[in-house]
């Protein structure tokens, strides 16, 4: 008499049956970037990379650029609470991004994140140099808001570009540091350009009006990311492979989503599978 017969078949438990499930659709998509066949990462991809680099800190050093003149407008307090409310924001956008993150596309992710910083930066401005100065409670809560909106909106880029950079080559992620350091070299010599034009237009009450200036000029270089990557990133061939490894990801997910149970079914406690729910 065989002993199988005597304690019965063997059921498979729910956790078996899911993870079958996931690896059956993991054979049809592949999570690994795929070898790209003699394609190699060209000056272009680089440079565009370290462009994108250099946007992503380039709206935090004009900032903090213009700190003092911020200060003059909001109240001593900005200095310490314009750091504070960016560094929150920035972090659990990063946060809800590991949770969450993967349900968006690189691409609208970063549209809303290079939008949002120029925005969110002009909007400072706009507030500094209208009504803040004599209403330095508004003032400060709308700058307090108005930052940490930029640092929402910085996490959300700079996670795509990371990702995007990681999944294209490592030594995108290099170009992207890159220029991300060259943001900190150029923001104080277009201040002072920025000062010299005004100076040459014969203004002579220059600090807001540089600022806006100054700022502005932050806002326009968010928003010509956003064609770039969009006509230009886009089309290059290893970027190509890399958006069609995406949508397959996106694919996967929703798959197994749609073949996970809803309930399980019931089990006695001598089942080995409800030990390990």
């Amino acid at each position: 008499m065989a002993f199988s017969t005597c304690f019965g078949a063997k059921k498979s438990t729910p956790d078996e049956t899911d993870a079958t499930t996931v690896g059956s659709l993991e054979e049809g998509v592949s999570t690994q970037p795929p070898k790209s066949q003699g394609k190699v990462v060209d000056w272009k991809l680089k440079a565009m990379f370290c462009v994108i680099g250099c946007v992503a800190l380039l709206g935090w050093n004009f900032i903090l650029g213009e700190l003092g003149t911020l200060i003059d407008a909001f109240g001593d307090a900005y200095g310490t609470w314009c750091s504070l409310c960016y560094s929150l924001c920035i972090n659990a956008g990063q946060l809800m991004l590991v949770w969450i993150g993967n349900r968006f596309k690189f691409g609208p992710r970063f549209y809303t994140g290079c939008f949002t910083m120029g925005v969110s930066m002009i909007l400072i401005a706009i507030c500094a140099i209208t009504f803040a100065r004599t209403n330095h409670a508004a003032g400060f809560a709308a700058g307090c808001v108005l930052i940490g909106v930029f640092g929402f909106a910085n996490s959300l880029m700079e996670s795509s570009m990371f990702g995007l950079a990681a999944l294209v080559d490592p030594v995108c992620t290099e170009f992207i540091l890159l220029g991300e350091g060259l943001s900190g070299l150029i923001a104080w010599p277009l201040d002072r350009l920025c000062q010299a034009i005004l100076e040459g237009c014969g203004v002579t009450d220059y600090i807001y009006p540089r600022m806006v200036f100054f700022y502005g000029l932050g806002m326009l270089a968010n928003f010509a990311t956003i064609p770039m990557y969009k006509y230009a990133m886009q089309r290059h061939p290893l970027m190509r492979v890399v958006l069609e490894l995406e949508e397959g990801r996106q694919k996967f997910v929703l798959k197994r989503e749609m073949k996970r149970p809803l309930a399980s079914p019931p089990h006695s406690l001598s089942s080995p599978g409800s030990y390990l729910r």
